[in-house]
């Protein structure tokens, strides 16, 4: 499956090459059901923002990292890295090597889904909330 997101261009030029490309098996555009299509997926390659890679690790989804922005980014994928929830591929010959061998090796990637889940922190939003709530209160004085 591809997620396009709003780049029409790329979802045409994908519909077109999915007729003769048995393995591509659905082109999509925007989406507002992004959990459950990762919730059918083995691997993610993606670039590494925030809620991208938050709603992948809290769904156990390893991660193929492509063109991260420098800053943060980039540090999302050193990160990730680090932690082997992921790899990162700099170019298109490397993405496919890498995929290649993740594709081949079932055993690393539910290594790299186990990692995911274990570092992730699903209710993090929650926790801060609950926690800034705990926080004294003091008047704001212009």
């Amino acid at each position: 499956m591809v997620v396009c997101g709003n780049n029409a261009k790329l979802r045409r030029e994908l519909e077109v090459k999915q007729k003769s490309e048995p393995r591509l098996k659905r082109v999509f555009g925007f989406v507002d059901s992004m959990d459950e299509l990762m919730a059918l997926s083995d691997l993610l390659i993606t670039k590494p923002g925030g809620i991208t890679v938050s709603e992948s690790m809290a769904m156990g989804v390893p991660m193929i990292f492509i063109e991260p922005i420098p800053g943060q980014e980039e540090a999302n994928a050193d990160y990730l890295v680090e932690q082997s929830v992921g790899v990162k591929a700099r170019n298109l010959p490397v993405l496919l090597h890498k995929l290649g061998l993740l594709v081949k090796n079932p055993r690393r990637l539910a290594e790299m889904s186990k990692r995911a889940k274990a570092i992730s922190r699903p209710d993090a939003a929650k926790t801060i909330a609950e926690e800034a709530m705990k926080l004294e209160t003091r008047p704001v004085h212009p």
